[in-house]
């Protein structure tokens, strides 16, 4: 036997044992492969109908920020025109009450007065 059969012969008994180890190798590829397909088409079929709520939920979302939006808005009209209300009652009723109290002083320091008066004119 000469070097070229040798290196036929390992080279033959090389091939067929990486075939052998490699065939049970690519049948458990391939079956992953088919598993992963499966798992990609079922996530698919479910995850549709999951995205059409989550759209849904976030429609709604939105449309009850928009009352909350809405209702501060309205808050900061009313509080606005409570403020100018009371701005203008202050202003109003201030200066007639600020002279209607300089009157009451006045008035008490007249009745006083008389008092005094009439002490001085009875004793005489």
């Amino acid at each position: 036997m000469g070097t070229i059969e040798i290196f036929q012969i390992v080279f033959s008994v090389s091939a067929a044992i990486f075939v052998v180890i490699f065939i049970p190798v690519a049948i458990q590829l391939f079956r992953t492969l088919r598993s992963i397909q499966r798992f990609i088409k079922d996530l698919n079929v479910e995850i549709i109908p999951i995205l059409g709520r989550v759209q849904t939920t976030v429609e709604e979302v939105n449309e009850g920020l928009s009352t909350v939006g809405d209702i501060l808005t309205s808050l900061r009209d009313v509080s606005e025109r409570v403020e100018k209300t009371a701005k203008t009652a202050q202003q109003a009723l201030a200066s007639p009450l600020v002279k209607m109290a300089g009157l009451s002083v006045s008035a008490v320091k007249f009745l006083s007065f008389l008092r005094k008066l009439r002490k001085k004119n009875s004793r005489k």
